[in-house]
């Protein structure tokens, strides 16, 4: 064996927010002795091991070791497009690329992740983001007991089963994701759709009871399931944690922004009203992915949600 590569890891951009870094000793020495220790190798070509960072290094001539090694940031639209994966992780990495020096809470609903597969959540965490896992498990409580403990795997921070599927079926969701080596996910309940007016559900779901005895409803089953919160519009968020805590989650979609159309959605509520009403989380999709400056966007939503 006379060549060979040699891949630097990007254990020195873990810790920083710097687009340019020079190694230091700290970081080469080991891959140097290493090199020492091979001397039969005639020719080291060495590169990034990361899809994100860019390695230009510099060899000793007579040795090979590495004299000084330079990392540099570069975004996913650099690569993304060769990839063998569909054109929706492509899509979602180049627009995570306008934030990449923000750690985001990332939705990954159906679409994303049935049209690509786990790889998304994967890239994802890659880059350092935490990931909401939204695909709304409703079936049997074994089937979906099954499906929880598969996706433990992935480390997600939060996973959403419907409510409709019942106590069993919930408590089996968190069982399934304990078991399957990812205790601190949350697992958390859809109530009723932000896109569901009351007038809807009484007349196609056959509830008798007013939508917000509804959710609450919902809500008070999934706490005594084991589960750690639900799914809401803003309009039910205070009455759910008087009636199950501080401390269990409530997410809030159907954020918009005064400006913004409502779209498909009925209870919708600005991120300040989020805010004030006791949301926990906010789940905000068209009004940063459409907007001109989405970075902005984000900033503006951030601020108005976290005072």
């Amino acid at each position: 064996l006379k060549k060979a590569d040699l891949i630097i890891g990007a254990e020195a951009a873990q810790n920083t927010t710097g687009k340019y870094i020079q190694l230091d000793s700290r970081i080469t020495d080991p891959y140097n002795a290493m090199i020492r220790a091979n001397q039969q190798i005639e020719k080291w070509s060495i590169y990034s091991g990361s899809l994100t960072w860019m390695a230009t290094v510099s060899q000793n001539a007579s040795d090979g070791t590495i004299q000084n090694a330079y990392l540099a940031k570069i975004p996913y639209t650099y690569w993304a497009g060769n990839e063998a994966t569909p054109v929706n992780v492509r899509d979602t990495l180049n627009f995570l690329d306008k934030f990449d020096d923000e750690k985001l809470f990332v939705k990954v609903g159906m679409e994303l992740y049935l049209q690509n597969g786990p790889v998304v959540l994967e890239k994802i965490k890659e880059l350092g983001h935490k990931v909401f896992l939204d695909l709304k498990l409703h079936d049997i409580p074994n089937t979906v007991y099954g499906a929880t403990k598969g996706l433990a795997q992935f480390k997600v921070d939060i996973l959403t089963v419907h409510g409709a599927g019942g106590y069993e079926m919930l408590a089996a969701a968190k069982r399934g994701m304990v078991e399957g080596g990812s205790p601190d996910t949350n697992v958390i309940a859809i109530t009723q759709l932000t896109s569901t007016s009351e007038e809807a559900m009484k007349e196609e779901q056959l509830v008798a009871a007013s939508l917000e005895e509804s959710v609450i409803n919902y809500a008070k089953l999934a706490k005594k399931a084991g589960l750690d919160g639900v799914v809401s519009s803003v309009w039910e968020a205070r009455i759910i944690r008087e009636n199950c805590g501080e401390d269990f989650l409530k997410v809030t979609p159907g954020i918009r922004l005064e400006t913004d159309e409502v779209g498909d959605q009925k209870r919708v509520a600005t991120p300040t009203v989020a805010a004030s009403e006791g949301s926990t989380h906010i789940v905000v999709g068209r009004s940063i992915t459409k907007a001109k400056n989405p970075r902005e966007v984000y900033n503006l939503i951030k601020e108005q949600f976290i005072k």
